[in-house]
C-alpha cells in the first residue's frame, strides 16, 4: 500500500470518529439540557411599588423553591430580586419604585433539584 493510501484510510478513521463523538456529545447535551423548560404557570400583577408573583400551577410546580425576577432597566439587588415561595406567592417589595410605564420582566424559578429555568417572560405597567 503506499502512502498515500495510508494517509487516506487514517483521514477517513478521523472523519468517522470525529462524526461519532459529535453525536455522542450532541445527544448527552440535549438529555441533560432539554429544549423544553419546567411546566410552571405564573401570573405577574404590579401592587403599588410592588411586584407579585403567583404560581397558578404546572406539572412541576410541587418543586418551584424560588423565583428570580429581571426588570427591564431596574436595577435589583440580589436580595430584591430572588425570593422564596410562601403559599404559591412571591412578594418583591419596591422592584418597581419610582419606575413609570410599561417594562418587559423575565420570570425564572429555581427548583428542588438545583435546575434553574424561565417561567415567563412578559410586560408589566407600572405607575
Amino acid at each position: 500500500m503506499t502512502s498515500a493510501g495510508i494517509i487516506l484510510i487514517a483521514l477517513l478513521l478521523l472523519i468517522v470518529f470525529a462524526a461519532v463523538s459529535t453525536g455522542w456529545f450532541s445527544s448527552f447535551f440535549v438529555m441533560q439540557n432539554p429544549f423544553h423548560g419546567k411546566d410552571v404557570e405564573t401570573v405577574v400583577s404590579v401592587y403599588g411599588d410592588d411586584v407579585v408573583i403567583h404560581v397558578s400551577g404546572g406539572r412541576d410546580a410541587v418543586e418551584l423553591r424560588e423565583i428570580i425576577i429581571s426588570i427591564d432597566g431596574v436595577q435589583l439587588t440580589e436580595e430584591q430580586a430572588r425570593q422564596q415561595i410562601s403559599n404559591g406567592t412571591c412578594v418583591f417589595p419596591g422592584a418597581v419604585e419610582g419606575i413609570s410605564g410599561t417594562r418587559d420582566i423575565s420570570v425564572k424559578g429555581v427548583f428542588s433539584d438545583g435546575a434553574t429555568s424561565t417561567l415567563k417572560f412578559c410586560s408589566i405597567d407600572c405607575s
